[in-house]
């Protein structure tokens, strides 16, 4: 059991300020995430899926849908208790929630009736596939036995190869395409018939999701894809009046459809409870990339011992991630606090992990996508060694504990971030997942000892970058003879990384600024290494892929004034395939920390306003906050992002103090700080006299030009 300070109570949670939330989706690094939402509204949990928004199983709701449909399209629980109906978990009064660090409970008490109610949710850990468990106890604490009808699922479930976009907008075209399968074996499989592309070519959809009923000695129970059979003409699912009338004898005697239709999931069950007794179940929701990785599942007993387990290992996962900040304190609210805002920016940046002995890779990251920021396209890799995308903002935020908490991470988010910082002072807005790659041969090498067959059947994976939770499953599928563990550890340790970015949508002002903490963070812990940090020569230069426009683009005269309207030059727009700045010999170009930081200053500090406040929003974006996106329009500039220029000059020059030393600028960066230089000279009278910034923050600006891959700036 969690302790009771990591678990937050919310009694009648149905009667509360509505609020929404999510599942950690945490699931071992030997385990497939899944993302899962709640609300404290029905059931609570209105969403979930695998991947990203695509890859629904309960269709993504925005918070405000999701408020008004969870009693409607979440999961439903209908009883007949001797015959007379009632639905679980409406009664908001008798209704109370209950949310652990990695599970959500919810529980609903009826005295007067002799009934108790109680339902767990958990993502399931540790297997090959993605699932979300929900486990499902009812009690009779009345006096007299009863007879118990159960029917209890979700009315509406996606099938596979269904995106967000479809559900949104053709959901009624793409019903035709719907079907499930194995319904009589009680495994149902949901999927598409085939792609659903506006192509010529179609292909076959071989995943699928999927939906299983386990009784508490692990047997199958009946499951119904057909929610006709449910709620016969009510489309508006309010009422399940074929259980209603005739119990689940009488569902189960329909006829069920398997194709052209929406479907659900519920599952069948009846017994006799005498005083004190409990019916227990669990239902399992997830996604199989085929039918054989379901039946492989299926092969294990799912008896109500399994689950247990799973579910201890649930909450086991999250204690001992959360166990490097244990705080015992007179106060258990700070205590618990202090765990869930470490797992919490171990869900933004990522749980470091060591692979191949001197990799490091961040599992269990994502972008926020809750559904109140529903804007937000978040992705989970379905895969071992779990990593999702995020801003670049938001990860550089949450790595900034990661060497006080994990000591051997040492430089490498410094390396990262001071890396993804290009020539103009930019950086991409998309940080995505880390890949790795074999130098040439060195997979054949690798391979030798395990013949031909090996070889060729990892060869496609590894002639490309792939992931470690790629390389993982591959060697779990092709190699069933060979220590798993030991050559992945071998593949890991020769590979070479590289973490992967984009541009994404414009260039925030702010961004750069949390940088310097990841410097301040390693030399809190590593004093000692500050000269050989900002003299070790290993960053180099993200290229822009999309670049700021001259300021004749940018600029434009509208009815209201002058506007900054056009702040990135699309014309620009490209995707290198080596995303890092090389020399003439097509060599990447490292310089030092000191070159960097350099640069940084030089260019932040051109890009001061004509007021020399605050530095101006040219990039098109603000900082954070986005309630001031039209800023940039009115030209905009910010003195927070002033502030940390100076934080950064106050650093670089007591660090050089330090430090003393040669430092090589490349030429572009020399012929910057030689501009800015001859303009202080040129315009410190009128500065110090007449306060006046104008001449002296054209020229600084136009001098950003001598860095510029290409003309702008001007």
């Amino acid at each position: 059991m969690e302790h009771k300070a990591q678990v937050f109570q919310l009694p009648q949670y149905g009667r509360q300020a509505p609020f929404a939330s999510f599942l950690p989706g945490i699931a071992g690094v030997k385990g497939i995430p899944l993302w899962c939402y709640y609300v404290n509204r029905g059931q609570g949990v209105v969403s979930f899926g695998t991947s990203d928004k695509d890859q629904a199983i309960m269709e993504f709701l925005p918070a405000h849908r999701a408020y008004a449909s969870v009693e409607q399209t979440g999961f439903r629980t209908f009883l007949r208790r001797d015959g007379c109906f009632a639905e679980l978990f409406r009664r908001e009064e008798a209704c109370d929630m209950s949310i652990g660090m990695n599970t959500l409970q919810i529980e609903e008490t009826d005295p007067e009736n002799g009934l108790r109610a109680e339902v767990c949710y958990f993502v399931l850990p540790e297997e090959r596939l993605g699932a979300l468990v929900r486990r499902v106890r009812i009690t009779n604490t009345g006096t007299q036995s009863c007879r118990m009808e159960v029917l209890d699922g979700m009315p509406e479930l996606v099938p596979y190869g269904v995106d967000d976009a479809a559900l949104k907008q053709m959901v009624q075209t793409i019903k035709a395409s719907m079907q499930v399968e194995d319904v009589a074996a009680r495994r149902p499989y949901y999927r598409v018939r085939a792609s659903q592309k506006d192509t010529a070519q179609v292909s076959e959809v071989a995943g699928g999701n999927f939906a299983l009923g386990f009784a508490e000695d692990g047997a199958l129970l009946p499951v119904v894809a057909d929610i006709r059979a449910v709620f016969s003409y009510d489309t508006a699912l309010k009422r399940p009046l074929v259980f209603w009338e005739q119990g689940c004898a009488g569902v189960l005697a329909q006829e069920q459809n398997a194709s052209n239709l929406f479907p659900g999931a519920f599952f069948v069950l009846e017994r006799t409870l005498q005083p004190g007794e409990s019916l227990l179940f669990t239902e399992v929701f997830g996604h199989a990339e085929s039918k054989a990785c379901l039946d492989a599942f299926l092969k294990a007993a799912h008896n109500s011992a399994y689950f247990d387990a799973k579910l201890a290992r649930a909450r086991a996962l999250t204690d001992r991630l959360t166990d490097c900040i244990e705080t015992s304190t007179g106060n258990g609210t700070f205590d618990a606090y202090s765990r869930y805002t470490y797992m919490d920016n171990v869900l933004r940046g990522g749980q470091p992990v060591l692979l191949g002995k001197d990799k490091v890779f961040s599992v269990y990251s994502r972008r926020h996508g809750d559904l109140e920021r529903d804007y937000n396209y978040f992705s989970m890799l379905p895969e071992f060694y779990t990593q999702g995308n995020g801003s670049f903002r938001d990860v550089v935020q949450n790595r900034r504990s990661d060497t006080f908490f994990s000591p051997f991470v040492g430089r490498e988010s410094l390396h990262a971030f001071y890396s993804l910082i290009q020539l103009d002072g930019y950086n991409p807005l998309s940080v995505e997942m880390k890949t790795c790659s074999l130098p040439a041969g060195k997979a054949a090498e690798l391979l030798q000892p395990f013949g031909d067959d090996a070889y060729a059947a990892l060869r496609k994976l590894l002639d490309a970058p792939f992931t470690p939770g790629q390389l993982y499953a591959a060697l779990l599928e092709h190699m069933d003879n060979t220590p798993t563990e030991r050559l992945f550890g071998q593949i890991m340790g020769a590979s070479q990384t590289k973490l992967n970015a984009s541009f994404g949508e414009g260039y925030w002002t702010d961004h750069w600024t949390y940088n310097l903490d990841l410097i301040e963070e390693y030399l809190a812990v590593f004093p000692e290494q500050e000269r050989d940090l900002l003299y070790e020569p290993a960053y180099p230069y993200f290229i822009s892929q999309v670049c700021v426009a001259p300021r004749a683009k940018r600029y434009a005269e509208t009815a209201n004034g002058v506007r900054q309207y056009n702040a990135l030059d699309e014309s620009t727009r490209r995707t290198p395939e080596e995303p890092y700045l090389c020399d003439a010999d097509g060599r990447p170009v490292r310089d030092t920390l000191f070159c960097k930081l350099t640069l940084l200053c030089a260019v932040k500090f051109a890009s001061l306003d004509p007021y020399g406040m605050g530095l101006e929003m040219e990039g098109g974006k603000p900082g954070w906050y986005d309630a001031l996106n039209g800023l940039p329009a009115l030209l905009g500039s910010s003195v927070c992002e002033t502030c940390e220029l100076a934080r950064m000059l106050d650093y670089v020059i007591d660090a050089l103090n330090r430090n003393p030393g040669e430092i090589a600028l490349l030429t572009e960066v020399a012929a910057l700080l030689e501009a800015l230089c001859s303009a202080n000279v040129a315009y410190r009278e009128e500065i110090q006299t007449q306060k006046s910034f104008w001449h002296f923050g054209t020229r600084s600006t136009t001098s950003k030009r001598r860095i510029a891959p290409r003309p702008m700036w001007a």
